[in-house]
């Protein structure tokens, strides 16, 4: 599974071994129970995009709080985390009352959160017995990095968001709408011939070049709408005072893309790709940067 740290950085190294590094970071945990991956946006709170990431890539959320951690990168998180419906998750407390945060996260999905002290062995335990819901239909992987190894070719890292992917499967990328091959697997390095939901997954493609790729392309078994223009119900954030400006950030899966917003409608410079119906609404160079949330 994958495990977004999001509050005060630290934790994730506490509880893997240190992965991939760019905005994100990436711990990895493997055992025989399985392979949690944690990861903490390093660029946060300078670039919100980062955050944003980690919040729709994480299965499971782990909050981690101390005494300084009530800012204004709290409210953005807990914003951010209940507009996607992240729903399970654990607050890590370093120092801090319980109620405290009880009256913070009120009316959002984090009101289902339980509660742990600090204690990286007991909260790894946590995260291991999470339940979590299965869905072994199609497949959906949402591409987080890009590489070009020269002895290999196209590399992603990902997360399988649903379903299984095989050796050799013929699959499709969007939004570029192409045909390609997996032709290796990789978990934690290590060549597997199939991997299932929850999995963080590195895959070897023939049929796409690297430069073509983006973090938050989609791979799938099945087809994926695309467009230009979405017509959307928009929901303004309460903290938000500013007149809607005409040019938003949109988070839509981990595509985090520039578009016009009139209030009702997002037209976008190129296709996107409509996996995701819970989309985040940004203004980065605000003190507030979350402009609300909308759907399609």
């Amino acid at each position: 599974m994958i495990v977004a740290c999001l509050g005060e950085k630290g934790l994730a190294q506490e509880l893997g071994k240190k992965g991939t590094q760019s905005d994100m970071a990436f711990y990895n945990h493997a055992d025989s129970s399985g392979l949690v991956s944690f990861v903490e946006p390093i660029s946060y709170p300078d670039r919100i995009a980062p955050m944003l990431y980690a919040a729709y890539m994480g299965d499971v959320i782990l909050f981690n709080l101390n005494a300084a951690s009530f800012s204004m990168g709290f409210a953005e998180t807990v914003m951010a985390l209940d507009y996607l419906g992240k729903g399970s998750g654990i607050f890590v407390l370093d120092g801090v009352v319980e109620e405290q945060v009880k009256a913070l996260v009120k009316g959002t999905c984090l009101e289902g959160y339980t509660f742990m002290e600090k204690n990286p062995a007991a909260v790894m335990g946590a995260v291991k017995a999470f339940p979590l819901p299965q869905d072994g239909s199609g497949l959906a992987v949402a591409v987080d990095h890009i590489f070009s190894p020269k002895s290999v070719g196209t590399v992603i890292l990902g997360g399988v968001k649903k379903g299984s992917v095989k050796k050799y499967d013929t699959v499709k990328l969007f939004p570029q709408k192409k045909e390609i091959t997996v032709k290796s697997i990789q978990v934690n390095d290590k060549e597997v011939n199939e991997a299932g939901q929850y999995s963080r997954v590195g895959l070897s493609l023939k049929g796409a070049d690297a430069s073509e790729l983006s973090r938050g392309d989609f791979i799938t078994k099945g087809d994926v709408a695309l467009a230009k223009e979405i017509p959307v119900k928009f929901e303004k954030c309460k903290f938000y005072q500013k007149e809607l400006p005409r040019k938003a950030m949109c988070l839509i899966g981990l595509q985090y893309v520039e578009a016009d917003f009139d209030g009702a409608k997002l037209s976008f410079a190129k296709d996107v790709a409509l996996y995701e119906a819970k989309l985040i609404l940004c203004d980065p160079s605000n003190k507030v940067r979350i402009l609300g949330k909308a759907t399609y």
